[in-house]
């Protein structure tokens, strides 16, 4: 009986054992696959855009786009590999323009890390530097646009020039690039649109590892 008993307590423990270490496994596994799919579909708001109904004066098809950036600050990353960016961003006030087109589009350049540094949190780096408008519907406005000297295009902070050293490094075939592109996958301008509507539409622009992208409130 003493035997029957031991074998079965040993039998219990070692099942015990064995479901706890299953359990273990199965949670490590489904948190490495949430802490997966969160790091590399994540987004974050960064602006408001409110684009006003489709109107018309003597010089084409505009609308008044309202706009309001969120605060955010740089890094300690970027401070490390790209000095020259401004220490901060903060627009409080909102933002208002006479964008011609059909279409708006805002944005600016972003740094993109390498997928394996994405898992450990590298968010993209990024700045809204500019707004404007376009015909895309319509190629005769568009040229008629350009021809009139139209202005459709604002700086938004101080607009992209200071990045253009931050592309310069990441180009460069010196030790300062070869650091760099370590860590970074690409730096490109991005730059979301909405076409103007019949209706006011309130927008969030969000960053997103791959860009800007654009949802309706």
């Amino acid at each position: 009986m003493k035997i029957v008993f031991k074998t079965l307590r040993n039998f219990l423990f070692l099942t015990l054992l064995f479901i706890i270490c299953i359990s273990s496994i199965t949670l490590g596994y489904t948190g490495i696959l949430l802490h997966t799919y969160n790091v590399y579909t994540q987004k974050e708001p960064v602006a408001q855009v409110v684009i006003s109904e489709k109107r018309n004066d003597d010089k084409g098809s505009f609308a008044i786009v309202r706009v309001k950036v969120y605060n955010f600050e740089r890094t300690g990353l970027t401070h490390l590999l790209f000095n020259n960016i401004s220490e901060k961003t903060k627009i409080s006030d909102e933002l208002n323009f006479k964008i011609y087109g059909d279409t708006v589009y805002m944005g600016g350049p972003i740094i993109k890390f390498k997928d394996e540094f994405i898992f450990f949190n590298f968010k993209t780096l990024f700045k809204i530097g500019k707004i404007f408008g376009r015909y895309e519907l319509d190629n005769v406005a568009e040229q008629d646009r350009i021809k009139k000297g139209i202005n459709s295009s604002f700086d938004i902070n101080n607009g992209l020039s200071e990045w253009r050293v931050v592309f310069d490094n990441y180009q460069s075939k010196g030790l300062l690039g070869d650091i760099i592109r370590i860590f970074v996958d690409t730096t490109q301008l991005s730059m979301a649109g909405q076409m103007i509507g019949s209706r006011e539409i309130k927008y969030t622009v969000y960053i997103t590892n791959n860009g800007f992208i654009w949802k309706i409130e």
